[in-house]
């Protein structure tokens, strides 16, 4: 009598736990899409204004960056709602092939159009070397991907403990270098110094694959799927810390062929190492 008493209560105060979440999801969602939409109304505002001198270099970023507050906000909104429907839309059984497919003829695409667009008009918005263009949208697209993806894991409500632990992390990490994308932010500590950004993050990096390590030996998550995350996460690394090191202290010339067949090899590492994880992610959902 007095276990069933327990179970009553356990079952009614997780069922308050989660209308507690639900409204505090939503709650945060009305708050990013509020402030998405004053900061875009007021930035509209001083575009128009004649007094007001704008960098047009930073104006697809502010556009971007307050974009993805008002769609994050009715994301999660979206998300709250439809959870469990968008878990097992995940889990079906073509998805894994179809979203790998087609994330992989994006980088295909990307690579050709790099290549045969060079010397046009069109040359500034495929090349691997800039920022603020496809190749750059397309990379910082997928590693938030592959960041939301671990989120949604880590929230399902069937995960285990360690897992969820391990899913967060995963998140942290790919989420901060999608920002790191966005905002080119170790380009400009480059700027300053080649050896600055590897100064900087190294020992960050050092204890984030540790952590990720522990973690994963810690987790239920299949031996074969940890192999595909952390074959993805190895490429990558190979792309943005291996390659980069390389291009940015030993090719002096940039109009070199040997540095241009370097950043589409680094840039389509990253790419294809980010998909992995993706696929790894999505296999895992599946097999749940």
């Amino acid at each position: 009598m007095r276990k069933s008493k327990i179970k009553m209560m356990n079952q009614k105060l997780k069922k308050h736990n989660n209308r507690f979440m639900s409204f505090l999801q939503i709650t945060i969602a009305l708050g990013l899409i509020f402030l998405g939409s004053v900061m875009t109304i007021n930035f509209l505002e001083t575009a128009i204004s004649p007094d007001n001198h704008i960098n047009k270099e930073n104006v697809v970023l502010i556009i971007f960056l307050r974009t993805v507050m008002i769609l994050g906000g009715l994301s999660l909104i979206f998300w709250t709602k439809y959870r469990d429907r968008i878990i097992r839309f995940i889990k079906s059984f073509y998805v894994e092939e179809i979203v790998f497919i087609h994330i992989i003829s994006f980088i295909l695409l990307a690579v050709i159009f790099n290549v045969f667009t060079r010397g046009t008009i069109f040359q500034d918005y495929f090349n691997f070397d800039t920022e603020s263009n496809f190749p750059a949208w397309l990379s910082g697209t997928l590693l938030a991907a592959a960041g939301i993806l671990a989120i949604i894991i880590a929230s399902a409500s069937k995960e285990k403990k360690h897992n969820k632990h391990f899913m967060l992390v995963l998140a942290l990490g790919f989420l901060y270098l999608s920002l790191d994308e966005i905002t080119q932010l170790h380009e400009i500590l480059s700027w300053y110094s080649p050896w600055k950004w590897y100064v900087v993050m190294a020992p960050i990096i050092i204890i984030w694959i540790i952590l990720i390590l522990f973690l994963a030996i810690k987790s239920l998550i299949k031996t074969e799927i940890l192999w595909i995350i952390f074959t993805g996460i190895g490429i990558l690394g190979i792309g943005s810390m291996g390659l980069e090191f390389i291009s940015v202290n030993f090719i002096g010339n940039h109009n070199s062929l040997v540095y241009t067949a370097e950043v589409l090899l680094e840039e389509t590492f990253e790419m294809f190492g980010t998909s992995l994880v993706i696929l790894g992610l999505i296999r895992h959902l599946r097999v749940k």
